[in-house]
């Protein structure tokens, strides 16, 4: 594989300390929606006003979400050592629908980048970077199952 690929392994050594920030940030962003949704929801539904207590609970729901995210991290590292002990190859189906969900997103931001009379061009760049990351990466995916299925 040519230097950097983005389907290509990242080391485990780099993994031990990007997994956990990752999903750290994962379960903020779901913790935080998601706790402010149920306070949202048992207010509408005419339980006690909860919205002086929505930073404590939010956190709580994302602490939650960070050890859930992480137990499940951990079993899914084993089934890849399990598949790799096995010969078998890793799957690239969620790395091939990932990079059409981003070419999706840049195509949205160029719309929305080029709706303005001055085209916005700091967005325009942003759409160009993640079109190019992300029609690489579906090449490069799609490159590497024909090789598999030649």
């Amino acid at each position: 594989m040519p230097i950097g690929d983005p389907t290509q392994q990242v080391p485990e050594s780099e993994m031990r300390l990007l997994r956990p920030i990752g999903l750290g940030l994962l379960a903020l962003f779901i913790g935080f929606n998601g706790g402010y949704l149920l306070i949202l929801m048992i207010e509408m539904a005419g339980g006690p006003v909860l919205t002086q207590w929505a930073v404590p609970i939010c956190l709580s729901v994302s602490v939650l979400v960070f050890a859930w995210l992480m137990r499940r991290s951990r079993r899914k590292r084993e089934a890849a050592v399990r598949r790799a002990a096995a010969g078998q190859p890793r799957p690239l189906g969620r790395v091939m629908v990932a990079s059409v969900l981003m070419i999706f997103l840049g195509l949205g931001l160029v719309w929305a980048a080029l709706r303005h009379s001055p085209p916005n061009l700091a967005a325009l760049g942003t759409a160009a970077v993640i079109l190019v990351i992300s029609v690489r990466s579906l090449v490069s995916t799609v490159l590497e199952l024909r090789s598999r299925n030649a």
